[in-house]
Parts: structure tokens; sequence; C-alpha cells
């Protein structure tokens, strides 16, 4: 049987590391089989990485501000990303001293990695998903990278809709909040833009965004990795794999012991081909448990 793919939460953000930076990207390289990011737009509609949204499970908040540097947070003055041009965000230095990359920045690091590297592009601001696609799609027409390599996901299952349709060469994941949170809408700030963020439930594959997509992937919290969502998923659409983010930042994988029971349950129950991959904060150290789980994975 298939060992799960092991992606870096925000390029890993919890190994010698700050998220979302070329060092982290450079670093989880080394073992991960891909990587998750995150991708926003400037003023001027250059694509960044960076995650700058929090939900706490009933709201979403801006949040780049705690990301920054004491400098730059005086020179960013309380304004978002998409209020700022890409001259601007160049200028601003992270925590640790780190720049915010722009989306090309990680391409060559991508190529670096080789062609089976897996990257999840999460969408995190309206209109963000052509331009990437686009730049994907030049660095493909070069012979940098592969389209294949990357998969698109959003909380914003109107930004996936819209892309599957102008892009339908790419692969999609719905994703979905965890089952025990409550629906919000995405960008309270931006009130003119549709997006929510939508807790997972059985019922999600009857909506009509799931049908609308048709989705590659369901991208579901690790909460909700349980036997009878497998089981509905198989019945109901036997062609979707799934992407489980496991997002404890203070615990480590092998702490986690109903992680290890969910993955019993599907090994036993001849489902764990369906997990496609595990999106974790510990890449490294979710592939050491992936190795000692069942002993072998044959």
């Amino acid at each position: 049987m298939k060992t799960p793919k092991v992606l870096g939460h925000r390029l890993s953000r919890k190994e010698g590391v700050y998220e979302n930076t070329i060092a982290g990207f450079e670093r989880v390289i080394r073992y991960a089989d891909g990587v998750e990011t995150d991708a926003v737009l400037s003023k001027d509609n250059q694509v960044f990485i960076i995650h700058d949204t929090y939900f706490t499970g009933s709201r979403a908040h801006y949040e780049l501000g705690i990301r920054l540097s004491e400098e730059s947070k005086k020179f960013v003055a309380g304004r978002r990303i998409d209020e700022m041009t890409a001259a601007e965000i160049e200028q601003i230095t992270l925590i640790d001293g780190h720049r915010i990359p722009r989306f090309g920045d990680l391409l060559p690091v991508i190529q670096k990695a080789g062609p089976d590297f897996t990257v999840n592009m999460e969408i995190k601001a309206p209109k963000a998903l052509p331009l990437v696609a686009q730049q994907i799609l030049e660095a493909t027409a070069k012979g940098a990278v592969k389209a294949e390599q990357f998969f698109f996901s959003s909380f914003n299952h109107y930004e996936l809709a819209a892309g599957k349709a102008a892009f339908p060469q790419f692969k999609y994941g719905m994703l979905y909040e965890p089952s025990n949170t409550r629906k919000a809408p995405m960008y309270p700030w931006l009130p003119q833009e549709r997006g929510e963020y939508t807790p997972f439930s059985l019922a999600a594959l009857d909506s009509d965004a799931f049908k609308t997509i048709a989705p590659d992937y369901l991208c579901l919290n690790v909460i909700d990795m349980r036997l009878e969502v497998f089981e509905t998923i198989r019945a109901k659409a036997p062609h979707i794999k799934v992407f489980v983010w496991w997002y404890y930042p203070d615990m480590l994988p092998a702490d986690d012991h109903s992680l290890y029971n969910s993955l019993c349950q599907l090994h036993e129950a001849g489902m764990l081909d369906m997990l496609e991959g595990i999106i974790t904060d510990y890449p490294e150290k979710m592939v050491t448990l992936l190795k000692t789980f069942k002993g072998e994975w044959h």
C-alpha cells in the first residue's frame, strides 16, 4: 500500500525556520513529499506568500502584524497586504528577518525538489488563483516545473469553482474547517467579496458547490478523519482522495494517539488508500511516524 504523502504546512513552520519563507522551503524539501503554502495579492496584483488571516472558529481576523519585525510593523501601520504595492511589501521583514517571498521566488526551489514534489497552493485572497495558475503554466512551458505537481485549495469555494472553469488542467481540493466550528465570512473587511469558512459535514458531498467544482480532493481537519467519513466519500464519490490537515502546533505527531488510532481504523477497513496525504507543521516527524506505522505499508 502506498504511504500517504507528507506536506509541510506553510512551508514547514515548526522545524527550525519561520513559516512561509524560502529558508523553510529549502529545509522541508530535504525530506517531505511536498508543501502547503498561502497565496495573497498586493495592491498591484502581485502574488506573495504569507498567511495573513486567522480563523477563531467563529470569526475571521486579519493578522499580518503579528508576523512582522517591530520596524516593519511601524512601516505597515496596520495596512493589509492588499493595501500595499509589491515594492512596499518587499521592504517588509518578518519576525526572523526574512522577507515575504513572491510566488515566483518559490519556483526555482520547486524545480530543485523535482517533478514528484507536490505543491498545495492555498488561495487566501480573492482573484489570486488565475495569477498563480498563469505563473505555473509559464514555468511549465519553460520546463522548470510540471503543472500536475500543483493543486489548488481554498475555503473560498467560489474561487475554486471559477478556477476550475478557467484552468481545468489543475487539480482542486475543497478545504473545510473542522466540523465543530461555525460558518463565517472569510473577508469581513471586504464586504463586497464572497467566500466563507465552512465546517465539514457529510452533507457537503451533496452541495451545489461540490457538484460544480467536482474536486479531486477533500482537505479535512484531522478530527474529521473518521471511518464513517471515508466510507461515505467512497460510496458517493469513489474517485476522491483526502488530504488531512493535522494542526496541533504544540503536539508532536507521535504523541497524538487519536491520529494513530484513525490510521489503524482506516488501515483495517481497507480505506487507507483514500488518504492522499497529511499536511503538518512537523513533516519530518510525521514522515518518521508513517514509516513505523504497522511496521510496513506493503
